[in-house]
């Protein structure tokens, strides 16, 4: 599962290190939630990289129930009528400087930040599915994250993670004229790659926000794998 992400990269560089034709205005985000206005990067018409704003989760109807759709099973996305043609055609990705899961210890929900590398600045692609509905006249942008199997280090906290898309991948994940990658996008991003530590417990807040939120005030120690 990814339910909560960061990232604290402002709009202009974005924009420099995915290359992309446009800018967004975009400021840090340390607690990203569902619902939330997100960048996400896709083509155009002529492949050229794109940023703008999507409504984090899909909304809807099963049964006569609202549903939000957070994230996607990589495993099955080709294969389910809700995701198959949005694989297919409207891949792209949700920049991001880490996502948070939980620990459950002691009856206590300890939040940790996975990160690439060791350095925080560094942003990961993480894979999604954009979906566009016309809503009042206007085109409505909803996304959502696929997950895989967990690697060794997000294991310890959780049974799912976001995809990553590999930097040598991008393009070809983002390109609609290719079909679903499943040869390397049911693998986990290798845990030698990233990085996890605990962070603060205001996190279990979701109207939280600021820098703050990336230092523990827990007495855990940061976790190298």
């Amino acid at each position: 599962m990814c339910g909560r992400y960061a990232l604290f990269k402002s709009g202009p560089q974005l924009g420099a290190e995915y290359g992309t034709v446009n800018l967004l205005d975009w400021n840090p985000r340390y607690n990203i939630c569902p619902t939330d206005p997100v960048p996400v990067i896709r083509l155009d018409q002529g492949f050229r990289r794109q940023i703008h704003l999507a409504h984090w989760g899909f909304q809807t109807q099963t049964g006569g129930n609202a549903r939000l759709l957070l994230n996607a099973r990589a495993e099955t996305v080709t294969e389910k009528p809700t995701f198959s043609a949005l694989a297919r055609h409207a891949r792209c990705i949700l920049p991001a400087n880490g996502f948070y899961e939980w620990e459950k210890n002691n009856g206590q929900k300890i939040p940790w930040f996975f990160q690439l590398g060791r350095n925080e600045t560094q942003t990961m692609a993480l894979a999604g599915l954009l979906k566009e509905t016309a809503e009042d006249g206007n085109l409505k942008h909803e996304v959502t994250v696929l997950t895989t199997k967990p690697n060794a280090l997000v294991a310890s906290c959780h049974d799912r993670m976001p995809v990553i898309v590999p930097p040598k991948f991008l393009q070809d994940w983002l390109n609609p004229n290719l079909s679903f990658p499943a040869s390397w996008a049911l693998e986990p991003f290798p845990a030698k790659h990233m990085q996890s530590r605990p962070v603060s417990n205001q996190l279990n807040q979701t109207d939280a926000e600021g820098e703050h939120l990336l230092t523990s005030n827990t007495p855990r120690q940061q976790a190298l794998f």
